[in-house]
């Protein structure tokens, strides 16, 4: 399994791969290593393989990414984390 991750106060950023994802559709638990202080920050996901890629379970320490698809895979899925601005 291969993890990137750029975090810095406003933004955390990480690369995974498909093969890090399991059960039926497939998922995964992304966990920050520095916790924002409060789940107020918007999520974009993109991946190489064709898939409808969600986030359910957003919190201040991370989210899950939901593939909602069912085969394996083994390309990467991009990930980022950008922290809103409460003015």
């Amino acid at each position: 399994m291969s993890l990137i991750h750029l975090t810095v106060d406003t933004y955390k950023a990480g690369t995974v791969n498909g093969s890090s994802f399991s059960g039926n559709p497939k998922i995964l638990a992304i966990t920050f290593n520095t916790p924002f202080s409060d789940a107020n920050y918007q999520i974009n996901i993109t991946g190489v393989s064709s898939r409808n890629y969600t986030y359910t379970n957003k919190t201040a320490n991370g989210f899950t990414i939901n593939t909602n698809s069912n085969p394996t895979f083994a390309t990467d899925v991009d990930w980022s984390a950008i922290k809103s601005n409460n003015i």
